[in-house]
């Protein structure tokens, strides 16, 4: 179902309707519903440019979300399906507890398996992304190879942002 609405989104993108206007229907569709109007107010603050900046108020500190949508607002297609991709990306919490039962032989806690997801995600996503860097710098296009992901672990490697293990 979802494949169905990403298609005709795309179809509608190509048929004239503005690329702004699409993302800002899958900004909506990322929005949690107990934040929903929050994020929406935030959001048509961000697309409204009708603002006259020599009108505009002194700068006050933005907030995280507001930096967020920002740029989200930003991603290009590519990027933004990257980011939609990452979102619905977990590890599954039984099997990371498993896997750290075996290494320390004491109980996991749930909370534990939950911490430890997390930073892998994390981890996985700087990996990536320094890959893809890697891949554009060099002119390359597409998936992301092992061999720039190779090459990107050992960079961090280098930069002493992974720990050493024999």
């Amino acid at each position: 179902m979802a494949d169905k609405d990403n298609l005709k989104k795309r179809k509608r993108s190509e048929d004239g309707e503005s690329v702004s206007r699409v993302r800002e229907k899958r900004l909506k569709s990322l929005a949690v519903p107990e934040q929903s109007s929050k994020l929406t107010d935030m959001m048509n603050d961000l697309l409204d440019d009708d603002d006259d900046e020599a009108n505009a108020p002194p700068l006050q500190p933005v907030s995280v979300e507001r930096k967020m949508l920002e740029l989200i607002r930003n991603f290009t297609p590519q990027e933004l399906k990257r980011y939609e991709s990452f979102r619905r990306s977990h590890f599954d919490r039984f099997k990371v507890r498993k896997y750290l039962s075996s290494l320390t032989k004491d109980k996991i806690t749930e909370k534990m398996s939950i911490i430890v997801s997390g930073a892998t995600k994390v981890f996985i996503g700087e990996v990536v992304e320094i890959a893809r860097d890697l891949m554009e710098s060099r002119g390359a296009q597409g998936a992301v190879p092992p061999a720039y992901v190779r090459e990107a672990y050992r960079l961090m490697q280098k930069a002493r942002k992974v720990p050493h293990l024999k």
